[in-house]
């Protein structure tokens, strides 16, 4: 119920302010339940008929869109970016499999959902570059608790559950009454619920918590990410020296059965030396043997 109200709130507040952006609308299908990341694979439902029935609703510049679109990883003209208000995107699921492609595939999305209009240059079909204003929202939804890699400080998605239980045929048989467009009063009606609903209390810039987000922090956390956490979280001495922090991700990396090779490995030793300039040191003259 808290996800349905705040997805009301996040829409009526799109429709009644076009100028302003809101963060992110992430559903997922949670499986039986969130006890096990492992443990949601099951499918959500009712995406496409949702998706039809806000195209309605908005009555214009609603697009639909694959999420290798959304952020750049595919060439497009860019036209998509200056005509909409909403963005559906139906599956997600980035592919990135290394500590960098997943730092990069989120700088990437950030970009394109990003709270504020910001202006960009596009690139219309048979035409010049243009740098145009982009005010859309996206709405988002995924089978994978692994969608998109969300690191723990993420400020610009809010992850939801996507029902999986089937309402009635009634209900269906109205939702796709509503999406055909036939009964032109009713998407009215709707409209003008949003248009009046109180969103004076909404914060569109910073989405709440939520422990399907957690859940899905945890689902796409690298390697090496893992490493530098378990170092902070478990070292057994309050002094270290900084072979002792590299024998002990060491160990760490090897369990999780990595070669101590490659450019995986390279970046664990990055971001060592980058944990290691955060620690205060006993002696600040030497950064080398200090511990």
């Amino acid at each position: 119920s808290a996800d349905c109200e705040l997805f009301h709130d996040w829409l009526a507040f799109k429709l009644q302010n076009p100028g302003k952006r809101s963060y992110m609308y992430l559903m997922i299908a949670p499986g039986a339940n969130f006890d096990d990341v492992k443990d949601a694979t099951s499918f959500g439902i009712g995406r496409s008929v949702v998706g039809a029935v806000l195209e309605k609703i908005f009555q214009r510049d609603v697009s639909y869109l694959t999420y290798d679109t959304l952020v750049g990883k595919n060439h497009d003209w860019g036209d998509w970016r200056e005509r909409s208000q909403l963005i559906v995107v139906n599956e997600i699921k980035d592919e990135s499999n290394s500590f960098r492609d997943g730092v990069r595939a989120y700088e990437q999305i950030k970009n394109s959902i990003d709270i504020y209009p910001s202006s960009v240059t596009i690139n219309p079909k048979h035409m010049r570059l243009k740098q145009i204003m982009q005010y859309f929202n996206v709405l988002g939804f995924s089978n994978h608790t692994d969608a998109i890699r969300l690191p723990e400080d993420d400020r610009r998605v809010y992850v939801a559950v996507n029902p999986s239980v089937k309402r009635t045929h009634e209900e269906y048989a109205a939702m796709h009454q509503l999406a055909s467009g036939v009964d032109a009063q009713a998407i009215a009606d709707i409209y003008w619920w949003y248009m009046n609903r109180d969103v004076s209390e909404f914060d569109h810039a910073t989405p709440p918590y939520s422990s399907q987000k957690r859940f899905m922090n945890a689902a796409t956390e690298t390697d090496v990410e893992g490493v530098i956490k378990g170092l902070i979280d478990e070292f057994p001495a309050d002094l270290v020296y900084k072979h002792h922090l590299k024998m002990m991700a060491d160990s760490l990396w090897k369990d999780e059965c990595n070669m101590f090779e490659g450019l995986e490995y390279k970046i664990l030793h990055r971001e060592l030396n980058r944990l290691w300039k955060q620690l205060p040191a006993l002696n600040p003259d030497d950064k080398v043997h200090g511990g």
